[in-house]
């Protein structure tokens, strides 16, 4: 927590119309500036941690953040790997453009590695991926341990458009 901004997280003492603890606001973080000017609204995301092997072969947690930025015609994916020094931070690894949908959910589902980052050459579908929901029916595939290549890996094709995806119990339900 910033200590800048203690006032933040503590009753409102003054006035006492607040019975709760408020928001904490850290910092703004822009993901997106639509070029035309319209707004564009972070509407869902998701985190999740591998073990990525370091040049020693040790293995050190990482964790990334995908956050989705639409503007109600189209949807940027915008990536982050979370740095821990003496404070939180997120560095941008790249960005994934849907320009002719939006993406409605987002999920990471674990691959059959147990946490480590690994992409499976012979069948990718077995590694850590991220599932998108889009507003046309389809789930996109990206792999989660290289999300700075946003690497598209497969795709499912529905008959509605899903609203939201749930992982449970080995598997993905929309």
């Amino acid at each position: 927590m910033d200590p800048n901004n203690a006032p933040g997280w503590d009753i409102l003492e003054q006035t006492k119309s607040c019975t709760g603890r408020l928001p904490l606001y850290v910092r703004h973080l822009s993901s997106f500036k639509s070029e035309a000017g319209q707004n564009t609204d972070i509407s869902s995301g998701v985190s999740y941690s591998l073990l990525v092997p370091t040049p020693t072969r040790t293995l050190r947690p990482v964790t990334y953040v995908w956050a989705n930025a639409s503007d109600g015609l189209s949807s940027y994916l915008r990536i982050y790997s979370v740095q821990i020094n003496q404070q939180i931070a997120l560095k941008d690894l790249g960005t994934v453009v849907l320009s002719s949908c939006c993406a409605r959910a987002l999920i990471h589902v674990p691959g059959t590695s147990g946490g480590v980052a690994k992409t499976s050459g012979d069948n990718p579908l077995r590694a850590d991926l991220v599932w998108v929901a889009t507003s046309d029916k389809r789930v996109l595939l990206y792999a989660a341990a290289d999300p700075e290549k946003g690497s598209e890996v497969g795709r499912i094709s529905l008959g509605v458009a899903p609203s939201c995806l749930v992982y449970y119990c080995g598997k993905v339900c929309h």
